[in-house]
């Protein structure tokens, strides 16, 4: 039965994976290329960290776990204990993955806590460069939300940044050129208006 479940899963993301590159392929033709990798990006599911061996979607391998040299976060050292000690042949293997599923649990917990930080941070900084630079500034953007008021992300000048477009009406994904006309600092919103439409 569980044999059983992991080709399912393998011939799934099999079909995801084609199904994504299909709509790459499409993309590239249209010249949305830089868009729709983006918005790829962002839905996928963020990495959790486990102590379950599983597999890799974006780089096919069957069993993957991440780790960076030199050591840059706690589950990296954690797994260059384990790897140490096993092409030591010692027997400290077991001890050292004893408490994985508790330390997963934990960096899972930090991680989304850094992350609300880290996002914070960037509508902050984006925020103030705006209301500095408003209206001088103009970025391209594509529509991520096509109601009212509309939703977009900047492609350049301030990549990432969402910008509320008021009295303006585009379908998702268009491109527009925006006018950055002015930000809140305190609720970290910046405001545009929309100058032109690729």
């Amino acid at each position: 039965d569980s044999h059983l479940c992991k080709k399912d899963k393998k011939q799934s993301l099999h079909s995801l994976h084609a199904q994504i590159t299909q709509i790459q392929n499409q993309a590239k033709m249209l010249g949305l290329e830089q868009i729709i990798d983006w918005i790829i990006i962002k839905a996928q599911c963020k990495a959790i960290y486990s102590h379950i061996a599983d597999s890799h979607f974006g780089l096919g391998f069957a069993c993957y776990t991440h780790f960076t040299s030199p050591i840059r976060r706690y589950s990296d050292l954690c797994v260059h204990r384990i790897l140490k000690a096993h092409l030591h042949k010692s027997n400290e293997v077991g001890f050292l993955s004893q408490n994985l599923e508790a330390i997963a649990r934990e960096l899972n917990i930090k991680e989304r806590e850094y992350m609300r930080l880290w996002f914070d941070f960037l509508d902050l900084k984006f925020a103030r460069f705006c209301a500095k630079n408003a209206p001088k500034l103009t970025c391209r953007a594509v529509v991520i939300d096509d109601s009212s008021p509309m939703v977009c992300v900047a492609l350049d000048c301030i990549p990432e940044a969402r910008i509320i477009v008021e009295s303006a009406s585009f379908g998702k994904l268009s491109i527009v050129h925006l006018r950055i006309i002015g930000a809140n600092i305190l609720t970290r919103e910046i405001f545009g208006e929309v100058i032109a439409c690729e």
